[in-house]
């Protein structure tokens, strides 16, 4: 299944590797791998950080990545749970995520958020240059720029693909370009789309134009079936309904902010993104003759501000949307609830939605109010809830994280959730992932307020997504973030293994071979199990154990059903790389170096959405 929350993830100052396709190794590895590495030039001159792994395909043929010209962190602008809330980090490190790095020699010096955000509000007066730039991949996995909304090649628009299918069919969001003139603007800041996969695009758009084109984004394509055995191909996302007090106050804080200093609010990023959103649907199954489609609502009375009309404040921005569906239509994702009347006073909850038998949704979205399970007094202690994908057999995923300082940290636990049966369980709350090496030598691996987040799910029941990294458990409230690891988690056994636990051979002598890769993060499973993966590659073994010079690499892992069973695998720790299995990283103090050697997660969702 796909959602694209959405998703990637964004590494400070690291190089490009030379290749743009490697071939695969490890063949008699639990899972083979395929790289995808992007080289700085033609269609990706301005590609500055990347690829970040996106979306792959149902039948695991075709894949969509991202590439950024500024290093940014956890941030969509169209997503309000993903940057409303102030950085908790040391300071060190928080200016390191707002600023970038100080240092000249890194390509993210004075390259963070706040240039990102500088180059988006002063767009006004200054030529604005592409910050995203998608990709997609076929067979042979060469990367191809996705163009939408810029017939001119005027590479001054932000497109991110979100979500493709089997015949290569595209979703996503993007901007219209900006004006050569003075002062430059554009109609649209952003709108969905829909791309066939002979290349026409249709524009999917909210069904009122407020002001400046509205706003509209989409996060997955599905083929569904309804009650009544009528067939659709619909494309899902969210869409603008109104404006807090009908002006457009919060518009021109959100994209026009003169605020240069402020990092707690990122430019006044917390107006973002001046519209209130909700679910919305559009129905592309005859194409898309006219070039656009409107569109409509997926609950009932949209303009009501809240999931379950609990009230607002009538200037709170209200956000809803949806981010994957089943083949009967059942999508997930989120809706706000109101806590408090300040700006940042909404908190998502992760939320289904059911169509009846003739495929309409008009009725309230379904909290799932399961997932809080454990938490005294949720409205305070969860920040938020979201739901990232479902799978045929109403599994769905989702992630939830803390408001509550717990082990030191404000952790992410990924949750899943039986539609039929409407339990929730949390496969690793206050747990780390034990290595192949902890599990031989029996070793416990509860830790209190550690990080899992999911991306997505597959029938089989096999989850992917990330974690905390192995040796990664030092406090996170006014300290370091942790290094994440990616992961696979089978429903049916109940139990997770790192990607990086998985890809080791052993010859005929017994020697065992670790290929020198960290996956980061798995964003993507298809049907068959094939995984698409950020992470890195290095160059060598001293590289490897030290964690410098690294590569940001796509990734394409695919099962080899002759390894056996995954409880058989070759032991990585047996290797002559074996030395860096568990070892911790040894930070250099304030300056934050180590950020720019392994990076920092960015989501520009795909389920977050992946």
């Amino acid at each position: 299944m796909n959602v694209k929350l959405s998703a990637l993830s964004i590494a400070l100052g690291l190089a490009y590797a030379s290749s743009a396709l490697a071939t695969p190794v490890n063949p008699g590895a639990y899972y083979e791998i395929e790289e995808v590495a992007i080289n700085k030039t033609g269609d990706f001159e301005q590609a500055n950080f990347g690829p970040y792994a996106v979306a792959i395909s149902p039948n695991g043929t075709l894949a969509a990545g991202l590439t950024t010209r500024s290093s940014i962190e956890a941030i969509d602008y169209g997503l309000h749970f993903t940057y409303e809330r102030e950085c908790y980090y040391s300071n060190e490190i928080c200016e390191v995520i707002y600023q970038g790095s100080n240092s000249a020699a890194q390509s993210s010096y004075e390259n963070a958020i706040r240039k990102w955000r500088l180059d988006q509000t002063k767009a006004a007066d200054n030529y604005y240059s592409s910050q995203f730039i998608p990709f997609t991949l076929g067979a042979d996995l060469n990367p191809n720029r996705t163009n939408v909304f810029d017939n001119a090649n005027t590479n001054s628009t932000d497109q991110v693909v979100t979500d493709i299918s089997d015949s290569g069919e595209t979703v996503g969001y993007g901007s219209a370009t900006y004006s050569t003139g003075t002062p430059f603007s554009r109609d649209f800041t952003r709108h969905a789309f829909y791309k066939s996969a002979t290349g026409e695009v249709c524009q999917l758009k909210p069904t009122t134009d407020l002001t400046r084109g509205g706003f509209s984004a989409a996060y997955n394509i599905s083929e569904v079936t309804f009650a009544n055995g009528e067939t659709r191909k619909l494309v899902f996302g969210h869409a603008s309904v109104n404006r807090p007090n009908d002006e457009n106050v919060y518009l021109d804080r959100c994209f026009a902010s003169t605020t240069d200093e402020d990092r707690n609010r990122y430019n006044e990023l917390t107006y973002c993104p001046g519209f209130n959103t909700q679910p919305w649907v559009w129905d592309v199954t005859n194409g898309c003759d006219t070039g656009s489609l409107e569109g409509s609502a997926m609950v009932a009375n949209p303009t009501e501000r809240w999931l379950d009309n609990r009230g607002g404040e009538k200037g709170m921005i209200y956000s809803a949307a949806g981010f994957s569906s089943d083949k009967q239509g059942v999508v997930v994702g989120f809706s706000s609830q109101r806590m408090n009347n300040s700006e940042r006073g909404d908190r998502a909850r992760a939320v289904y939605m059911t169509p009846n038998e003739n495929g309409e949704y008009l009725a309230n979205p379904v909290e799932l109010t399961q997932v809080e399970m454990g938490v005294d007094d949720p409205n305070d202690n969860l920040r938020h809830t979201w739901a990232t994908d479902i799978n045929n057999n109403g599994l769905i995923i989702g992630n939830r994280v803390f408001e509550l300082v717990k082990g030191r940290n404000r952790p992410t636990e990924f949750f899943i959730f039986d539609k039929a049966a409407q339990t929730a369980i949390l496969p690793l709350a206050d747990k780390n992932i034990r290595t192949k090496k902890e599990r031989v030598e029996g070793t416990n691996s509860n830790k209190p307020g550690a990080n899992s987040q999911a991306s997505a799910i597959n029938d089989s029941g096999l989850v992917v997504g990330w974690a905390d990294a192995p040796g990664e458990v030092q406090p996170v409230e006014s300290g370091n973030p942790r290094r994440q690891s990616a992961f696979v988690y089978d429903v049916s056994t109940q139990d997770a293994w790192y990607l990086n636990d998985l890809v080791c051979t052993k010859d005929a002598q017994g020697v065992v071979k670790l290929p020198y890769y960290r996956f980061e993060k798995a964003k993507d499973i298809s049907d068959d199990g094939t995984i698409l993966a950020t992470g890195y590659r290095y160059d060598n073994k001293d590289d490897f154990i030290n964690m410098v010079n690294a590569h940001p690499v796509l990734l394409k892992l695919t099962r080899n059903l002759s390894a056996g069973d995954i409880n058989s695998q070759p032991s990585c720790y047996d290797s002559k790389e074996a030395e860096v299995i568990d070892k911790p990283f040894t930070r250099s103090g304030g300056n934050a170096f180590w950020l720019l050697l392994l990076g920092l997660p960015l989501l520009v969702l795909r389920k977050f959405t992946k």
